[in-house]
């Protein structure tokens, strides 16, 4: 038997040696590789080395978790548990490494800027305003006079008795009262608002141009915004949302010119006045619009105070402005504070106790448990509750009082319970509530689908069905182009192309680019911490700005760095 034999024992030894020794080779070869891969990255890259790894991490784990992790069958049970972590580990460092990779091979691919702003031309403007403002009035003309929610409902009935109250932002309320002095009409409203939110376009794409963009991208930017479901089919609401979409673009705008002058911009004492009125004004129309405004006026003092003192006055100036709407504004309008601070920020930890009760009634703790059945005997709430969406039973057992009635150490004790006992339910829940914020491949949403579609061949009036006819053209011709369809409407894309982005603009220009980036990232991932509702309306901001910002960090100029 020649396996017995000797001769045989020291070929297949030699034969393992052999393959060890090929599989080192192997070994050494591909860490010799990651190791020129790595400093290739480090010398290319402009900036602090610091900043730059951390943010590619940050990137590389925020591609693993909507990938992979946050869909994967975490806590389900040990095993599963490990598989999930030690998978997310490996596709966790392979994208890091194409992330270098991808950094270092396109760093060539980019726009030129100009050094100097060019004159806006007017003409550019003009036709920017046009078709987005035709866009929006063809949906107007089928919405007539625009929709309405309960939200709606409730402004517009302290707009007509002059009483206001800051449930929703008091300011945005007061604007509204204004424009009725003019028309007293809910569709004239809606009518300023397409208007103002064009002209915000029109300027923002002009500017763009005046920094030297090319032809093609105002127009595929006009596009980008004119046809967008997610933009068009909320503002057909007057919602605060789309005022804050609006105010954003002004800012954006402002940004842009900060960022490509190096600063320079805010020598002028007007523009850094504009500045300070846009963020006033997005900290006031949203309660929690600090989210974005603070992280802004941060960096803005970090990156431009030093080369140009003025920028101190940008935090000043904005205060200003907010005390003056805050304080004598409010007062003399005898404006009324809900007492709703806490109830509107445990949108998550809600949600989680809800689906647990749903599935596993028993895990919740007892004091949760009876918090939870004793108001569903009351209202009948899980009979309309839908998984991972606490709004659809906030309104139905009056959620807003009911939370407040609970004391802030317990109920920081009823959900860690919860998290404990039941840590699948708990994070499926938080998944559930937060993936139209992430996911990169979600159902469509009521704002996307448009509801009116399916009373097309009912429709008699003429002028409205021309109207829809049009609006349908369009929307399928942005739906049939992949991956057009699922970019435009789906938030998931907006903020993964945002970060993306961000890194090539940090690996290529330097930390000040973070500028373009990091106040929208922070107020998206802290919007989605507080919310008790999924609805795209919250981020409808994010599907205008992001080309804007996106092509800004992909352009190069030489005083950058």
């Amino acid at each position: 038997m020649n396996f017995l034999k000797p001769l045989f024992f020291k070929q297949t030894a030699n034969r393992i040696r052999e393959d060890f020794s090929s599989l080192r080779g192997l070994l050494m070869a591909g860490a010799a590789r990651l190791g020129l891969l790595r400093t290739s990255f480090n010398n290319t890259a402009a900036g602090p080395r610091g900043a730059l790894r951390v943010y590619l991490a940050l990137t590389a784990l925020y591609c693993t978790l909507t990938v992979y992790f946050m869909n994967s069958p975490v806590f389900a049970d040990p095993v599963r548990t490990a598989k999930s972590i030690i998978s997310s580990f490996f596709l966790f460092v392979i994208f890091y490494l194409l992330l270098q990779l991808w950094c270092i091979k396109t760093k060539e691919l980019c726009f030129r800027v100009q050094e100097e702003k060019q004159s806006l031309k007017p003409e550019t403007f003009f036709c920017v305003f046009i078709f987005c403002f035709t866009s929006f009035f063809i949906l107007f003309l089928i919405n007539f006079p625009g929709g309405i929610t309960t939200d709606n409902e409730s402004q517009w009935r302290q707009i007509q008795s002059f009483s206001f109250n800051d449930w929703h932002p008091a300011i945005h309320t007061f604007l509204m009262w204004l424009l009725t002095r003019i028309i007293n009409h809910y569709g004239f409203i809606i009518f300023c608002q397409i208007t103002i939110f064009s002209i915000s376009l029109g300027i923002l794409t002009a500017v763009m141009e005046a920094w030297g963009f090319p032809r093609i991208v105002q127009v595929c930017m006009t596009l980008f915004f004119a046809l967008n479901p997610m933009v068009k089919n909320i503002l057909m609401f007057a919602y605060k949302d789309t005022v804050f979409t609006i105010v954003m673009v002004f800012t954006v705008t402002s940004l842009i010119n900060i960022y490509f002058s190096g600063g320079k911009w805010l020598e002028s004492f007007r523009n850094t006045l504009k500045i300070s009125l846009c963020i006033a004004l997005l900290s006031l129309v949203r309660h929690n619009g600090i989210l974005f405004t603070i992280p802004l006026g941060f960096l803005l003092l970090l990156f431009y105070a030093k080369k140009n003192p003025r920028t101190f006055l940008i935090v000043p100036a904005s205060l200003l402005f907010v005390l003056l709407v805050r304080l004598p504004l409010y007062s003399a309008l005898q404006v009324e504070y809900p007492n709703n601070t806490y109830t509107e920020t445990v949108g998550v930890p809600m949600t989680i106790m809800c689906d647990v009760f749903i599935k596993n009634p028993d895990a919740l703790p007892q004091d949760a448990r009876k918090f939870l059945s004793d108001f569903d005997k009351e209202s009948g709430w899980t009979e309309k509750y839908e998984l991972g969406n606490f709004s659809s039973a906030k309104s139905k057992f009056d959620g807003s009082r009911i939370i407040a009635a609970i004391p802030k150490a317990q109920f920081v004790s009823m959900i860690t319970g919860t998290i404990l006992a039941d840590p699948y339910n708990s994070f499926q829940a938080f998944r559930n509530h937060s993936a139209f914020v992430w996911e990169l491949f979600t159902p469509e949403n009521s704002f996307i689908s448009a509801p009116w579609k399916r009373d097309l061949e009912r429709e008699t009036n003429p002028v409205k069905k021309t109207a829809m006819y049009l609006s349908v053209f369009f929307d399928n011709a942005v739906t049939a182009i992949l991956p057009a369809g699922w970019l435009l409407a789906r938030n998931g894309w907006h903020v993964l192309i945002l970060i993306m982005a961000g890194l090539f603009g940090l690996y290529r220009t330097g930390v000040k680019s973070l500028i373009l980036v990091l106040p929208v990232i922070f107020y998206t991932f802290s919007t989605m911490m507080l919310l008790s509702a999924s609805d795209l309306r919250y981020f409808q901001f994010n599907a205008v700005i992001v080309l804007p910002l996106s092509l800004a960090l992909l352009s190069k100029k030489t005083n950058l760095a």
